[in-house]
């Protein structure tokens, strides 16, 4: 059984999302408006914009319904 109190099952989940939070943002920040202007002909930031809003759009309200 997981021991919630255990310094090392703390840390290690520490480590744990702090490296894939950093995963994330560099996917999102540095590879994926660079892959999206090299598979369009217009501006890729410009799509890659759209597909942030939405998202945005779908996942903000399933998150808010899951706190009430």
């Amino acid at each position: 059984m997981l021991q919630i109190s255990n310094k090392k099952v703390i840390n290690a989940w520490a480590m744990y999302d702090w490296a894939n939070s950093v995963y994330a943002l560099t996917i999102t920040s540095a590879i994926f408006p660079v892959y999206y202007a090299n598979i369009t002909s217009t501006n890729g930031t410009f799509l890659y914009g759209y597909i942030e809003v939405i998202t945005g759009v779908c996942v903000v309200p399933y998150y808010f319904l899951q706190l009430f």
